[in-house]
């Protein structure tokens, strides 16, 4: 009778299968990093072009008022109030201190109602215990341009 498992394998057999599963550890970690990284690209909030881009995450308690038409509302209720408070942050830190006024004032309150009324829930997201989480936009391009334009 002949015992296949009484010899050991080659030395180079088993270092060469312990590199191959290292490798295919590092390359499931990285896979694995990727894919969260890619999952949570959008969810980033601030300024980039002419948009700026809104994130809201709240709980809704559940009862039968609670529909998926309520919810939207008041997501977008949400993020509309959030939109105004970075709107008027952004141009209080991008405006110049020598040009404030009232006319100034009234004029970006003007602007920033409009883009507030013209914004867009562009996802919505609840989960089954009515968490939710919502991504809103908002075209601030004619606020930056009378920034530029009064700045100069």
């Amino acid at each position: 009778m002949i015992n296949f498992f009484r010899n050991s394998p080659p030395a180079g057999l088993c270092s060469m299968s312990k590199l191959f599963l290292k490798i295919q550890v590092i390359a499931i970690i990285y896979l694995i990093g990727c894919s969260s990284f890619n999952s949570s690209s959008e969810l980033w909030e601030g300024v980039a072009d002419n948009t700026l881009r809104v994130i809201i995450s709240e709980y809704f308690p559940y009862n039968e008022v609670n529909s998926n038409d309520s919810i939207n509302v008041s997501a977008k209720e949400k993020l509309d109030q959030r939109g105004s408070l970075l709107m008027a942050s952004y141009i209080v830190m991008n405006l110049d201190k020598s040009k404030s006024s009232h006319e100034i004032d009234v004029l970006f309150n003007n602007l920033m109602a409009e883009a507030i009324r013209q914004g867009k829930i562009i996802n919505i997201d609840c989960s089954d215990n009515n968490y939710c989480r919502a991504i809103g936009e908002y075209d601030i391009s004619e606020i930056l341009q009378r920034l530029e334009s009064i700045n100069r």
